[in-house]
């Protein structure tokens, strides 16, 4: 018995975020470390994350990229992971 299954998969990014990153505009670092405190909630996470923040020419806010996650008290990032996620493709 043979069956052909085809599986489709999808990209979606959801304009539902619990943060409205289009309009935010970064003046300080006190509003980046807003919006990194609003949609990541790092307080509360176990782990180490190494992440960056991706802004336009106007610096609003492009995008959150989550690079690396470590272990307890450490995370490993080549700088090579950091411009793939910042430069457009």
């Amino acid at each position: 018995m043979i069956t052909n299954n085809i599986y489709t998969i999808k990209q979606v990014k959801e304009k539902g975020a619990r943060y409205d990153l289009d309009s935010k505009i970064i003046r300080s670092p006190r509003d980046a470390y807003h919006i990194i405190q609003t949609v990541l909630d790092l307080e509360h996470e176990a782990c180490e994350k190494f992440g960056i923040l991706t802004l336009n020419t106007k610096n609003a806010v492009a995008g959150v990229h989550i690079i690396s996650i470590g272990n307890l008290n450490s995370s490993i990032v080549h700088p090579r992971e950091i411009f793939k996620a910042a430069i457009p493709k």
